[in-house]
């Protein structure tokens, strides 16, 4: 053979062996099944639509690794991933169930636990990748025990020998139990997806543990507000409890046009903590009163602002900037529960100015407010 020939066969025969079987191999047929959330921060549907957005991902930077069906899909599924979310002592645990569509039916968990649900994309990509590896890996153990399973091919006898020759008998299916036993005993020889997850929740650029809580989860709120007929009147301050994210108890301070005022409210939250968290309001406040005079020329007349309980109820909307930083917008209404809480002090008929006076000064009616401030605890 001439030498170019020879340099050019040898090429080819090189470049033959050096092809990975990962290109020769099918990508897997994954589908993504059934998705639970008992955590209110993270509902089944958000779960689900951010792993297909990881996954998606993942595939973009590997596409040959696998192949999303969407969840209409009936056929050519072969492996199925579903999701469940819940609580776990003071963190979250996040566990993936992967099962082969075709028998016999293998299954393998992913478990994740994170100190907060609202998971980085970083984190999300990360995952899925693990998804997309296991579900390859668990497909190809399904297919490798269908192939030991079935029975090895029987040459014929020759037509003249008087005796044919008897198969092997076929190896006996493995039950359910003995593949579950076999597959436990190769994950204790490998490491786990738990252990690895669980590392990589200590690392930092896995995961991190958040330093602070998002401030739609504080529990203590200390503000600023001002507003027209507010419960902390024209200026004051706030502070707001919540023992539980779907509670506040909120007390107010300030100085409003009928004296001093203070305050106290109760607030719910149907949807819980998050960054923009709408509430109803509930409550009463108290001023305490003051004076009011009216003077022309010689002729003067005082009268005293008595204290005036008002019972208000408001919508509004708690808004977190960051990990420390709140607003609160409030519109409501108050409806005053004493009507004469006016008195001259000589005991004379009220000057009709005066009364008019009195009456702008009232609190009570359209009120509106505007609360910044800072979140802790």
């Amino acid at each position: 053979m001439p030498p170019l020939l020879r340099t050019l066969s040898l090429g080819l025969a090189l470049g033959a062996v050096s092809l990975p079987v990962a290109a020769l191999a099918e990508p897997v047929r994954l589908q993504l099944g059934h998705f639970e959330s008992s955590v209110p921060a993270m509902s089944a549907r958000t779960l689900q639509t951010r792993t297909l957005a990881g996954l998606k991902q993942a595939l973009a930077e590997n596409p040959e690794q696998a192949t999303l069906l969407p969840g209409t899909e009936l056929e050519g599924v072969e492996v199925r991933v579903d999701a469940t979310l819940a609580r776990s002592g003071p963190k979250y645990k996040l566990v993936y169930t992967l099962q082969t569509v075709q028998p016999p039916q293998l299954s393998h968990p992913l478990s994740y636990e994170y100190a907060s649900p609202k998971l980085s994309n970083k984190g999300m990509v990360a995952m899925a990748q693990d998804i997309l590896a296991q579900a390859a890996t668990l497909e190809e153990q399904r297919k490798k025990q269908v192939a030991e399973a079935a029975p090895p091919a029987v040459a014929a006898a020759p037509a003249p020998a008087p005796e044919a020759p008897t198969a092997e008998p076929a190896p006996r299916p493995k039950s359910r139990a003995e593949r579950i036993a076999e597959m436990q005993a190769q994950e204790a020889a490998s490491p786990s997806s738990s252990s690895s997850s669980s590392s990589r929740d200590s690392d930092d650029s896995y995961e991190p543990e958040l330093r602070s809580k998002p401030s739609g989860r504080n529990k203590v709120d200390l503000g600023l507000a001002a507003g027209f007929n507010s419960p902390s009147g024209i200026v004051g301050a706030e502070l707001e409890f919540r023992p539980v994210e779907y509670v506040g108890l909120n007390l107010g301070a300030g100085f409003g046009a009928w004296g001093r005022r203070l305050s106290g409210q109760l607030r719910l939250y149907p949807l819980g903590a998050r960054r923009a968290s709408p509430f109803l309001e509930g409550g009463v406040s108290y001023n305490t009163g003051g004076e009011s005079y009216l003077k022309s020329g010689d002729y003067a007349q005082y009268a005293d602002l008595l204290p005036t309980p008002v019972a208000t109820a408001s919508l509004g909307l708690r808004g977190a900037l960051g990990s420390h930083l709140y607003v609160v917008p409030r519109l409501g209404w108050g409806f005053r529960l004493r009507q004469d809480n006016v008195q001259t002090q000589d005991g004379s008929e009220l000057n009709p100015l005066l009364d008019i006076a009195a009456d702008l000064s009232q609190h009570g009616g359209f009120l509106a407010s505007f609360t910044i401030g800072v979140t802790f605890l």
